[in-house]
C-alpha cells in the first residue's frame, strides 16, 4: 500500500521531469522560432503605454473582484489578449518603470531602489539627483528604439528619470523648478486633466495619412496615493467596503479607469483607435500599508508575494488581433522585445535589439496561442539603503514556474532563508513547504535555475 508521503514524493518527482523536459522543449522552440504578424511595413500602429501605479492584480471586474467597476479596462480585457499570469521584476515603482522601459532586470540597468540614501538614520533620502537619472540617460530605451522607426513619443505622469528626454522621449511632463520625487507633474496628469495627451494626439494625427506614427506613456499617479477619489466615484463604494480607507482605494481605482476611457474615447473621435496598439500593466501590487486589507497574500508592495509583484499585461488591437486569454508565464520586461518583434519582425537591427534585452517576444503568442520561449519568470528586490545607485544590497529573488502537476514558486532571501509555494494549492502563500522532504527535488531544481537566471551577488 502507497502512503500519503509516498504519493507526495511520485508527484514531486514527476513534476521534476516535465519542469527538465519542459526547459529542454522550449529552448528548442526558441531556436526555432521564426514569428511572424500580419502588419504592413508602411504602417505601423500608434502605441499607447498605461501603467497603473500600486494596484492589485486581482482588483479589476474582469479579475473577479466582486465590488470593483473598471468598465474601461474590462473592455481592453474583452477585445484583448490578456497574460493574466505576469510578474513585475521588482515590486516598488523605480525600478520596475526602469525595467519596462528598458527590458532588462534591476541588477542590469543599475536603478535598484526608489531613490538614493542620504542618511538612513535620519530617514533622509535623494530622489531625483544622479546617479540615477545619468544611468538612464546611457541606456537604450523603448522610446529610443521606437524614434529610430519614425514615432514620436510623449511622456505623461510618473517619471522617475529628470527629464523627460533622459528617457529618450521627445517631449513630456515639463520639470517643475527643484528637484521633486518623481521630477514631473505627478499629481496633474489623469487626476486634473488629460488635455496634455489629447494635444500630443491631436498634433501627431491631423494628417490622416502620415507615415509617423505615436508612443504614449501614460503611467499616473494612480490609483497610488493620496486616495482622493471625487465623490462620485467614492459613493459606490460607501457600504460597501469594510472601512473608509478601501472605499477611497476602490474609488481611485475606478477613477484611473475612467481616465483610461476619456484616452480611448479620444482615439475614436479622431478616426485613431483602429490602428492604435494599448498595451496595459501596472508597475507593481498593492500598498496593503495605504489601505489596511486586501483579498490574497498577506504581503503587497515591496514584497516577492504575488500581491506584490503580479499584474495583468493586455495588448489591445481589436482590429489586427483576436481576442484571447494566455496563461504563460509574463515579465513586464517581455513588453519591449514584443513591440520590436512587432515592428520589426525580419531586419538586421531587430535582430540585433532584441539579443541585447533579456525579456522574450510574445508575439507568436497574441497572434498564434504558442507557448513563449520563457519557462520561467523571476525578480528581484534591494533594500534601497546604498550611498548610490549600485551598492544597494539586494533583499529578495524569486523564481516561479508554471509546469503541471503544480505551480513552485521558489523566494530567497538575503539571508539565505528560503521559501517554497506551491501556488495551485497555495495561491494566497500561506504554507511554506521549504525544508520538506517531499519537496527537497523541487527545491533544489528552482534555486539552480533561480541561480542561473539571476546569479547570486
Amino acid at each position: 500500500m502507497i502512503t500519503k508521503s509516498q504519493k507526495m514524493m511520485m508527484v514531486v518527482l514527476s513534476g521534476v521531469v516535465i519542469l527538465a523536459i519542459g526547459r529542454f522543449y522550449f529552448l528548442q522552440q526558441k531556436k526555432n522560432a521564426n514569428p511572424r504578424n500580419d502588419l504592413p511595413n508602411s504602417s505601423f500602429p500608434n502605441i499607447i503605454f498605461i501603467i497603473a501605479d500600486d494596484i492589485g492584480w486581482n482588483d479589476y471586474h474582469f479579475n473577479g473582484h466582486p465590488v470593483l467597476q473598471t468598465p474601461h479596462i474590462d473592455e481592453l480585457a474583452r477585445t484583448g489578449v490578456v497574460f493574466n499570469n505576469a510578474y513585475a521584476t521588482n515590486s516598488i515603482c523605480r525600478p520596475s518603470l526602469a525595467s519596462i522601459i528598458t527590458g532588462l532586470y534591476p541588477s542590469q540597468h543599475g536603478i535598484t531602489a526608489n531613490a538614493r540614501a542620504i542618511n538612513a538614520r535620519r530617514g533622509a533620502y535623494d530622489f531625483g539627483l544622479p546617479p540615477y537619472a545619468k544611468r538612464m540617460n546611457g541606456l537604450d530605451t523603448l522610446p529610443r528604439q521606437l524614434s529610430k522607426l519614425g514615432y514620436r513619443s510623449y511622456q505623461a505622469g510618473k517619471w522617475w528619470e529628470e527629464g523627460f528626454a533622459n528617457g529618450g522621449f521627445d517631449e513630456g511632463d515639463k520639470k517643475p523648478e527643484g528637484l521633486f520625487r518623481h521630477v514631473t507633474r505627478m499629481n496633474v496628469i489623469g487626476r486634473e486633466t488629460l488635455q496634455p495627451v489629447f494635444d500630443f494626439i491631436d498634433k501627431n494625427s491631423i494628417d490622416q495619412n502620415k507615415q509617423q506614427p505615436f508612443f504614449i506613456w501614460y503611467a499616473p499617479q494612480m490609483p497610488h496615493t493620496p486616495h482622493n477619489p471625487p465623490e462620485k466615484f467614492l459613493a459606490p463604494y460607501r457600504g460597501k467596503a469594510s472601512n473608509e480607507k478601501i472605499a477611497k482605494y476602490w474609488g481611485m481605482v475606478t477613477w484611473f479607469d475612467d481616465t483610461i476611457g476619456q484616452i480611448t474615447a479620444h482615439l475614436e473621435a479622431r478616426g485613431l483607435r483602429d490602428n492604435t496598439l494599448i498595451v496595459y500593466m501596472a508597475d507593481n501590487g498593492v500598498s496593503l500599508e495605504d489601505i489596511v486589507e486586501n483579498a490574497g497574500s498577506a504581503d503587497g508592495k515591496d514584497s516577492p508575494h504575488e500581491m506584490g509583484i503580479r499584474t495583468p499585461v493586455i495588448f489591445n488591437w481589436p482590429s489586427h488581433w483576436q481576442a484571447a486569454q494566455r496563461d504563460a508565464l509574463v515579465s513586464n520586461i517581455d513588453v519591449f522585445p514584443t513591440l520590436m518583434d512587432l515592428l520589426q519582425p525580419s531586419t538586421a537591427q531587430a535582430s540585433t535589439t532584441l539579443q541585447n534585452l533579456s525579456g522574450h517576444s510574445l508575439l507568436p503568442s497574441i497572434v498564434a496561442g504558442k507557448q513563449p520561449q520563457r519557462t520561467e519568470v523571476v525578480g528581484e528586490g534591494y533594500l534601497g539603503q546604498g550611498k548610490e545607485v549600485f551598492d544597494n544590497p539586494r533583499k529578495f529573488r524569486w523564481i516561479r514556474l508554471q509546469q503541471l502537476p503544480a505551480q513552485w514558486k521558489l523566494i530567497a532571501y538575503d539571508d539565505h532563508h528560503l521559501e517554497l509555494f506551491n501556488l495551485t494549492d497555495d495561491p494566497d502563500e500561506k504554507n511554506n513547504l521549504s525544508g520538506e522532504s517531499a519537496t527537497a527535488a523541487v527545491e533544489t531544481e528552482l534555486l539552480k535555475r533561480l541561480n542561473e537566471d539571476l546569479p547570486e551577488r
